[in-house]
């Protein structure tokens, strides 16, 4: 039997706060390592926080933003896998990481009438 050990993260992703959010991130993956995880679970748009793109297309962020970035090296620097979300600059965003190397993007496709958000 294959086992992985996982960090589930519940954590308050504040809305536009991507420093933040990323410095939340960032002592949860060295935890997980810490813990002997192979893979750490975030909300989804857990380093944005929830943006409504009609509403704040500020809080918006692209797949290549500095952010992301930095939380790929932390990946790698520990050996723990992330998944994680942003409200991307597209529709919104899951995305995973293994080793420093995105493993994603996989967007999420909202009905219309639910949330305010369209794909």
């Amino acid at each position: 039997m294959w086992c992985v050990r996982c960090q589930l993260a519940a954590i308050r992703c504040e809305k536009g706060d991507v420093a933040g959010n990323l410095a939340a991130h960032l002592e949860l993956v060295a935890g997980a390592a810490a813990a002997g995880c192979q893979l750490a679970l975030f909300p989804e748009m857990s380093l944005t926080g929830s943006a409504n793109p009609a509403v704040s297309p500020e809080h918006l962020i692209p797949l290549d933003h500095p952010t992301i970035a930095k939380l790929a090296g932390a990946s790698g620097q520990n050996g723990v896998g992330v998944c994680f979300g942003v409200a991307e600059r597209a529709p919104p965003t899951i995305c995973g990481q293994r080793a420093g190397q995105p493993r994603g993007p996989g967007r999420k496709k909202i009905a219309p009438g639910r949330g305010g958000l369209s794909a």
